[in-house]
């Protein structure tokens, strides 16, 4: 009873009609859902895929999780993978690839669940680094970069066909390189190189350079997207996470990330009567986490840790449950007592005494903390260390209408 309740709750986010939900508020983070299945509290949500005619797709440590047609979740190991990527396939299918530092492997399955066996499709060694880039027809292009460039290619409806080796690439080259897929046809170009494979089965061939246009950024579907100043200035040194999300109804939201340190939450763009996606509004400040499609117009959905297990926070509606502080782990540290804790909705929260840092592997300050948390961003309390083996910490809790609540944590101190 419990599986099939979450099967529907999910469901609701996902794959529900749009005419079933209220317009949504644009700018906020909405009531969390906890997905119906177990990840280790570790256990980073590492890439994430889907669309209207795709379900959701995640990359959660070292295992996959991917949900067919009617909701139902499926999953399974990827052990000590690296450069791991996602994609959608035609007909509703999905793909991913990881590496073990020798070799590179991709594992499909469909519409349905139905799991293919794991295939490898190029020779690799911790020196490459590996991309993945795909359209939405369902043509995949891998490539190993550095020392050497290596490219293997699948065409819609097929499997891959054998890596080609495209010959060597510098250091600088390296930092130059891009993949891209253009009306089908593969296109790499780096460091005054440019190859293209002019059609399905042919081998790459020589092309002329193109002149940069920073007016268009390509999603990871390879889908153009005409883009104002305000992405063109985030972008200006390159977006490493570029997310298109469209609705039948025409709605569209863009979703990126510039990688730097200092820029490197998810912002949100809009489109203009002309087409053109601008705005550097954050969406997201925590970077550990990645945006999935859901079936409400204009509401993307963030998946993210939950501690433990894996939530998806809405992102375009106003939040309804009230936040509870959880405490996750706590020691110390010298003469300060650290605790770190999470909200299970937006809240602000302040301890009595103590002061709250930005930490737990989403982000890190020593500036404390002055902003409303988001749904089960960790924190770090700090205080002086008290006398005795437990602590007792009065705390406000206040939810995003304001209204304040009063508790207190309990905690046991450890070195």
């Amino acid at each position: 009873m419990r599986t099939g309740l979450w099967l529907l709750i999910v469901a609701a986010l996902l794959v529900a009609p749009a005419s079933a939900y209220a317009p949504p508020s644009p700018w906020q983070l909405g009531d969390p859902i906890v997905l119906p299945f177990k990840s280790p509290d570790d256990a980073p949500v590492r890439s994430a895929s889907s669309g209207p005619a795709h379900g959701t797709a995640l990359i959660v440590g070292e295992r996959v999780h991917y949900a067919d047609a009617a909701g139902r979740w499926h999953a399974f190991g990827i052990p000590d993978a690296r450069d791991v990527g996602l994609a959608r396939l035609e007909n509703g299918g999905g793909l991913v690839t990881w590496g073990d530092g020798r070799t590179q492997f991709v594992r499909t399955w469909t519409h349905d669940g139905v799991l293919a066996p794991a295939q490898a499709v190029m020779p690799t060694s911790d020196s490459f680094t590996v991309t993945l880039t795909y359209d939405e027809a369902g043509t995949v292009v891998i490539v190993a970069v550095h020392p050497r460039v290596v490219v293997a290619v699948r065409d819609p409806g097929g499997a891959f066909g054998a890596a080609q080796d495209l010959g060597p690439i510098s250091d600088e080259g390296l930092f130059t390189f891009f993949a891209d897929i253009k009306d089908g046809a593969p296109d790499l170009s780096w460091e005054g190189h440019r190859l293209v494979r002019p059609g399905p089965g042919a081998a790459f061939i020589r092309a002329p350079l193109e002149a940069p246009d920073d007016t268009v950024i390509a999603a990871d579907d390879s889908r153009r997207v005409p883009i104002g100043p305000a992405v063109r200035k985030a972008c200006k040194e390159g977006c490493v996470y570029v997310r298109l999300f469209t609705w039948p109804d025409g709605t569209a939201r863009l979703l990126y990330r510039t990688g730097r340190e200092d820029h490197d939450d998810w912002r949100v763009a809009l489109p203009g009567a002309d087409g053109v996606f601008d705005g550097d509004r954050v969406a997201t400040r925590l970077a550990a986490t990645e945006p999935v499609w859901t079936a409400r117009p204009g509401v993307v959905a963030f998946a993210r840790q939950a501690h433990p297990g894996v939530a998806l926070v809405p992102y375009g509606e106003a939040p309804r449950s009230k936040p509870r502080v959880r405490v996750l782990r706590s020691h110390v540290e010298g003469s300060r007592l650290l605790v770190y804790v999470l909200c299970t909705a937006t809240c602000r929260l302040s301890v009595d005494g103590a002061r709250i840092y930005e930490d737990g592997g989403f982000s890190a300050s020593t500036a404390p903390l002055r902003r409303a948390l988001e749904p089960f961003e960790v924190v770090r309390v700090s205080l002086p260390r008290p006398r005795g083996g437990s602590a007792r910490l009065p705390y406000t809790l206040r939810d995003v209408q304001g209204t304040a609540k009063r508790g207190a944590l309990r905690v046991r101190l450890k070195r």
